[in-house]
């Protein structure tokens, strides 16, 4: 072999070993984000389950709060005990983020809500354990027949409401378990419960295949 051909094969072999590097790193780079928040204080702390599920559909979660949506196509509250108001949450959704809130404290601790015109009861509902059946067929409702809310807010615009065992669902439609609601060119996803997600509680009815919709959802959207 002479030096030209040995010279050849070594150019050859660092681009080939070049290409390979930045494929892996473009994949990473393109692997949807979520921001999973701890700045606002999850009331809960046992998720693992949740968090699994999502990184095994291909959604990489972080801890972390609104300094870190930069590069995040969602925000994750589940639970938050402190006030959440800030603008730079509503300019995500507007840029075309994904907020996800999984209530626990009543409405006035979540002033942001009232930016998108999402409404809240002021008072849970009474009974410790809630039933609720899809009213609307969306992405999120997809294989869900009914889930299960230990305690639960009803919120406007649902997608999910109560069923009760004289009627079929609440008797103000227009109030629910989650809402899902599309804001300029991102969504807001306000479920009314947080402990039903919790490890515990995670595999209540079709709750974890609820939590497969939204990751699945965070991965496939696009935004706008």
């Amino acid at each position: 072999m002479n030096l030209h051909e040995y010279g050849s094969k070594i150019i050859i072999t660092v681009l080939f070993v070049s290409s390979v590097l930045m494929s892996g790193c473009a994949a990473e780079e393109s692997k949807s984000r979520a921001v999973f928040d701890t700045v606002h204080k999850p009331v809960f702390k046992q998720y693992s389950i949740f968090r699994q599920i999502f990184a095994e559909n291909g959604v990489d979660i972080v801890n972390g709060g609104i300094e870190d949506l930069d590069d995040a196509k969602a925000y994750i509250l589940l639970g938050p005990a402190h006030r959440v108001d800030e603008r730079e949450i509503v300019e995500f959704v507007r840029n075309g983020g994904i907020l996800i809130i999984f209530m626990h404290t009543p409405p006035s601790n979540l002033p942001v809500l009232q930016e998108f015109g999402i409404d809240v009861e002021s008072e849970p509902l009474k009974k410790n354990m809630v039933v609720g059946v899809p009213v609307r067929d969306t992405v999120l409702t997809e294989n869900v027949e009914r889930i299960i809310l230990y305690g639960a807010f009803r919120i406007s615009d649902p997608i999910i409401a109560e069923k009760r065992e004289e009627i079929k669902f609440s008797d103000n439609i227009e109030m629910g378990l989650v809402s899902f609601k599309k804001f300029e060119s991102g969504y807001v996803i306000v479920v009314g419960d947080d402990a039903g997600f919790t490890d515990q509680y995670i595999d209540s009815a079709d709750n974890r295949v609820f939590a497969e919709n939204l990751a699945r959802f965070i991965l496939l959207n696009e935004g706008g």
